[in-house]
């Protein structure tokens, strides 16, 4: 692959662009650290970054007015119905997401050793963090999304603004999520020879890529 193709496969959410080496550094002194904890896993810097968030916040921009009249936007903090039902729907979005990667890891841990190994090296590879790393990702939105309902009745404009800004951060890492689905769909059509047993995989991948982008749009509607 080119420079630019190999530079840009492995992009972490919460940067533009590739992790600044003082970052990876940091991830990868506290893997070192606590070694035990990663006994048998595969260790990147991310993980831990993400575990203590201490991911940089990319700042959403909002798109031009092109000359509409200047008013005052609803605050975040009084989530105005529309906002309040995107909430709400990212809520079970990330609900239902969570329990789809609980039975990903339940049929990791069904396979062979080796077909094990090899699944959750291709999972992570694709996705950016191991199923572990994934389900505690899930329990993060969830938290942040309830946090989101709390800062209504506190009118804390700032510490919703934040929250805003973390989850919209993950949109990109979400993504390869849904990316993942998507791909599992066109190894199940090489792998899985009867038609029943193939048409039933198919519709159970395709609703977890559909619930993973559901998920994002809905981290859109919220950030609009």
């Amino acid at each position: 692959m080119t420079v630019e193709e190999f530079t840009h496969q492995g992009v972490s959410p919460g940067y533009e662009g590739l992790m600044p080496a003082e970052d990876c550094a940091a991830g990868f002194a506290y893997i070192i650290v606590n070694a035990k904890e990663y006994h048998g896993q595969i260790a990147d810097p991310f993980a831990p970054l993400m575990k203590f968030g201490l991911l940089p916040i990319i700042p959403h921009v909002a798109p031009e007015t092109h000359g509409e009249p200047a008013f005052d936007r609803p605050t975040t903090a009084g989530l105005p119905l529309e906002k309040s039902t995107a909430c709400s729907q990212a809520t079970e979005y990330a609900t239902e997401l969570k329990e789809i990667l609980q039975t990903v890891n339940e049929e990791f841990n069904e396979m062979g050793s080796f077909a094990k190994r090899w699944g959750l090296r291709d999972f992570q590879k694709k996705t950016g963090l191991s199923v572990k790393d994934w389900l505690q990702t899930e329990t993060d939105i969830i938290a942040k999304l309830q946090g989101l309902f709390r800062t209504r009745d506190s009118g804390d404009v700032r510490a919703a603004d934040t929250l805003q800004a973390q989850l919209l951060s993950l949109k990109p890492i979400l993504e390869r999520l849904a990316d993942y689905f998507q791909s599992t769909q066109k190894d199940a059509k090489g792998f899985i020879k009867d038609p029943t047993a193939l048409s039933a995989a198919l519709e159970a991948l395709a609703y977890r890529e559909r619930v993973a982008r559901s998920l994002i749009a809905a981290l859109e509607k919220i950030n609009e």
